[in-house]
């Protein structure tokens, strides 16, 4: 699995985190140079901010942003959660390459449910059930990835029994997918199989994961 660092100042923080059994933990601000920098911010993939505080997820999309490109980590992301919808457009502005809403989320999930419970249950199974045997999972083409400049039908998913549902590229979703598509450094593939062989290909083109 992925190694994290949860950073916050909340009360009863540590104990929450010995409770849950969290390795890597930070008592402190957030939104601290300091913190975000002993949590490694310099080759991190990801930072998620996830306050009940908008205006905390604002101090820590600043900070974040600013440290990232300071450590030149062009990798790193910003993820944050906006409690209230009309942030949703400011914190993008400030420097969060994605922002969640989980009121819409919510209310998607429900409108889902209601009209469509059968695709619901599935989707569900897939996503969020530890359950179920099949999964999704993200593949860049970064420098060195083999498989770029090749066809998808190259691509030896057909011999896992995966399958590449979508690839994002540039701004672009593509979800109508032949073979003889030619693979681009910087696109991402969206592939669905059993988790067995999704690790196993993982493994096999570990320098593209």
């Amino acid at each position: 699995g992925l190694n994290f660092v949860v950073v916050s100042n909340e009360d009863n923080f540590e104990e929450q985190m010995r409770r849950m059994n969290i390795k890597y933990y930070i008592k402190g601000s957030p939104f601290k140079d300091d913190n975000l920098r002993k949590a490694h911010i310099s080759k991190c993939r990801t930072v998620i901010a996830t306050t009940s505080n908008d205006n905390d997820n604002f101090a820590i999309v600043v900070s974040a942003r600013i440290l990232l490109d300071r450590y030149k980590n062009t990798t790193g992301r910003i993820i944050s959660i906006a409690r209230n919808m009309e942030n949703k457009e400011k914190l993008l502005k400030i420097g969060a390459d994605h922002v969640v809403t989980p009121q819409v989320i919510a209310g998607q999930r429900l409108a889902s449910f209601a009209i469509k419970p059968a695709k619901f249950h599935f989707m569900d199974d897939i996503i969020y059930s530890e359950e179920t045997d099949i999964d999704m999972e993200e593949l860049e083409l970064k420098d060195g990835c083999p498989l770029i400049g090749k066809p998808l039908k190259d691509t030896n998913l057909k011999d896992l029994g995966l399958t590449a549902i979508a690839i994002k590229r540039d701004d672009e979703i593509i979800t109508l997918l032949k073979g003889d598509m030619v693979l681009k450094k910087g696109d991402i593939i969206i592939i669905i199989g059993r988790r067995k062989n999704l690790k196993t290909y993982e493994k096999r083109y570990s320098n593209c994961f």
